[in-house]
């Protein structure tokens, strides 16, 4: 059967109609899709970059804290000065080379002492010879991150005596092995994920150092803070912002980039990911959809029911795929918010075992436990912290965020025994860790709620129980220097086997 003239009109305006319907349905999804991909993928790289964020930033104040707390160190500080007050004092610098010898089995991959005139006095380890790849930390003075392989963090800080005067510097560099894996694993952003950590220009400079982690490894370069006339993104960081935008990247490529700043050590950081692979599979199902138009515009009407219903399932798939998105956004949330708890778990035990190393009393040592370890519990304004050591219960008071410091109470109790001990824990919501001296049992440490309110959760119990063995290293170590200064203020000591025997018997 031919087909006559107004036949093929209509044959001609009905391909037409569904030419254009089918090409502005197909824009459309096209469209809608690529706003929700761009949407869910601007918020998932904005979590995990904040997550790579908190990781730098916590990793970096602990190596400088742990730089810092070591100038500290008492037993350091008398060896110092007393070379700097007799230079050819054999025994002070047997002293110094024993302790920074012993700094790479506490975590330090290597440390230099130098003295008042800069002169070398002790060293440990191997250097980076990397100094050139490295980013200033203009939050702290003498401190910058280094890529050499891996991340080195050198710090350097005066050591000062009791009456703050400087006595000399120590300078060390300690490893990241956990910030070097985390940044290393760029594989699953995508091939062209990156991600990019600069130190603020100077004034008068126009480039920025930054370290930047491909799919090939890490490398470091100088880059420009203003491309094609525009500011970077990670100008936006250096300025206290953080968010997601598309703009071409340094490469001249458009990208898609979310960035923040590391406010704690003063640096800016960039996860990004190319558009051409952001859209790679919507192009690739794109030209598929054109192959199914050109099916459709040859079969004509017949096959229009057809591509409605393929329209209509593409709509459900780009539905259920938002939802997935949003639920991944979710968990993420959820996950955020757990690591937040458990880093005020590790904020507190770091912040008890920086003052442990500070001459304090029992009082201030107790007062510091419950400053910091209410706060970090699942419900401060309800628990409350005891503990019991010898002869005397210090029971802190409820939580205030305006007090500057944790309200404790202290009152004598009587000796009890480990039995009595158990027979007076309190009902439910108590998690109790007992304080051993030298294998004997003088003390306990509570943590409670209420009656009738949720339970202790297991890392808070590890929490405590931390606490508590921090606590007896602390009584352990007072305690023995309270026995030497009583045996140097009973008679000198003559030999070191004589020593020995004294301090064993006491």
């Amino acid at each position: 059967m031919f087909l006559t003239r107004d036949d093929r009109k209509i044959s001609i305006i009905g391909g037409l109609l569904l030419l254009g319907l089918t090409v502005t349905a197909g824009v459309a999804v096209y469209n809608a899709m690529q706003h929700q991909i761009e949407s869910v993928l601007g918020r998932g790289l904005g979590v995990a970059l904040q997550g790579k964020a908190l990781l730098i930033e916590s990793q970096v104040e602990k190596s400088v804290a742990d730089t810092h707390a070591l100038a500290l160190r008492p037993f350091l500080i008398q060896s110092m000065q007393e070379l700097n007050a007799e230079p050819e004092d054999e025994h002070a610098m047997h002293n110094l080379m024993r302790n920074v010898n012993s700094l790479p089995d506490v975590g330090f991959y290597a440390a230099i002492v130098y003295d008042l005139q800069g002169k070398v006095l002790a060293q440990v380890g191997n250097f980076s010879n990397s100094k050139g790849q490295s980013l200033p930390l203009h939050k702290y003075s003498q401190t910058s991150l280094i890529w050499d392989q891996q991340f080195i963090l050198r710090t350097s800080t005066d050591v000062l005596d009791s009456n703050k005067q400087r006595i000399g510097s120590i300078t060390t560099e300690n490893t990241l092995p956990q910030l070097t894996r985390r940044l290393s694993e760029i594989r699953s952003i995508g091939e062209t994920g990156e991600f990019i950590l600069c130190a603020p220009p100077a004034h008068d400079a126009r480039d920025m150092a930054c370290l930047i982690s491909q799919i090939d490894g890490i490398k470091f370069r100088y880059m420009e803070r203003v491309v094609n006339g525009g500011i970077s993104p990670i100008s936006y960081a250096f300025d206290g912002k953080s968010g997601v935008i598309a703009a071409q990247d340094y490469r001249q490529v458009p990208a898609i980039e979310a960035y923040a700043p590391l406010k704690a050590i003063g640096l800016g950081m960039i996860l990004k990911l190319d558009e051409e692979e952001l859209f790679k599979s919507v192009k690739e199902e794109l030209k598929k959809i054109i192959l199914y138009i050109a099916g459709l515009i040859a079969a004509e009407i017949l096959l229009l029911n057809w591509f409605v219903r393929k329209l209509i399932k593409s709509e459900q798939e780009a539905y259920i795929a938002k939802d997935r998105a949003e639920q991944f956004s979710i968990e993420l949330s959820h996950k955020e918010i757990e690591l937040r708890e458990r880093l005020k778990e590790i904020t507190c035990l770091y912040e008890i075992r920086r003052n442990i190393g500070l001459e304090l009393s029992m009082d201030t040592m107790c007062q510091i436990i419950f400053k910091y370890l209410i706060p970090a519990v699942q419900y401060p304004e309800m628990a409350t912290a005891v503990i019991e050591l010898d002869g005397w219960r210090f029971t802190s008071g409820k939580s205030d965020p305006s007090l500057a410091h944790q309200v404790l109470s202290k009152t004598r109790i009587a000796d009890r025994s480990h039995a009595q001990w158990r027979a007076e824990r309190d009902p439910g919501c108590t998690c109790r860790s007992e304080i051993s001296v030298n294998g004997k049992v003088c003390g306990q440490l509570r943590v409670f709620y209420p009656a009738n309110k949720p339970f202790i959760l297991l890392e808070e119990r590890r929490l405590i129980s931390a606490i508590a063995s921090d606590l007896e290293s602390w009584l352990e170590r007072k305690r023995l220097e309270q026995a030497l200064s009583r045996l140097q203020r009973t008679k000198p000591i003559r030999s070191d086997k004589s020593f020995t025997t004294m301090l064993v018997s006491k």
